[in-house]
């Protein structure tokens, strides 16, 4: 099929490309259901999982114990030791992970177009 859509003049190909961005753009807007963390804090030495972080939209690798818990990137191995006060409960895989992350956007822009709407409705009573 590539190379089909290869052979094609330049200006079809970017209509191609184009349309399927916008198909995967269309295809984004769904929800996702609730994920909760399913790795418990531990009574006594350290469990390893996964978390995210909601502001730079990362997937990390967590460390928790009854006391404290760490983070570290996916880039780099499981985490070894706390660096944080507070224990967390955490995801026991990267795709929970994600798909809390993707729940907590969604919530988080779904209120934010709420705003945008109830706007819109302030704006057509004042024009009528």
């Amino acid at each position: 099929m590539k190379d089909r859509i290869e052979k094609l003049p330049k200006w079809a190909q970017q209509y191609i490309e184009e349309s399927q961005y916008d198909l995967r753009v269309f295809g984004s807007l769904r929800w996702t259901e609730k994920v909760e963390r399913d790795v418990c804090v531990p009574d006594e030495g350290m469990v390893n999982g996964f978390t995210f972080n909601s502001y730079t939209r990362e997937v990390l690798h967590s460390i928790s114990s009854s006391v404290g818990h760490g983070l570290l990137s996916l880039s780099h191995s499981q985490c070894e030791n706390t660096t944080s006060q507070r224990p967390m409960k955490q995801f026991s895989t990267k795709v929970l992970a994600a798909k809390a992350l993707r729940h907590e956007m969604e919530m988080r822009f779904a209120k934010q177009l709420m705003k945008v709407d109830e706007m819109i409705q302030q704006f057509q009573g004042e024009s009528q």
